[in-house]
């Protein structure tokens, strides 16, 4: 899991603190467990504001790890091929 949190970390090229770092890699944790969230869930899983999870998913979405599908209504968070690859390369 160490070469995940690495390979996140690099691709979020932002000055973060470690806390929402480790906050972010359990959300893209999440989601690639899912298979796609909704905000909603982002916030009740980790029990967050909804600024937060807003906040949370732009950060990951310019890292191109995480992209949205579907209508403004029903519509989910999944992972891009560049966050599907984080796992498909580390998975043991």
């Amino acid at each position: 899991n160490e070469a995940i949190n690495e390979a996140i970390n690099e691709a979020i090229n932002e000055a973060i603190n470690t806390q929402v770092k480790e906050r972010l890699t359990r959300e893209v944790k999440y989601i690639y467990q899912q298979g796609g969230v909704t905000l909603s869930m982002l916030m009740t899983m980790f029990e967050l504001t909804r600024t937060t999870a807003q906040r949370d998913i732009r950060l990951l979405k310019k890292a191109d790890i995480v992209k949205f599908t579907g209508s403004n209504k029903s519509g989910i968070y999944i992972l891009t091929h560049k966050g599907s690859e984080l796992f498909s390369k580390f998975k043991t």
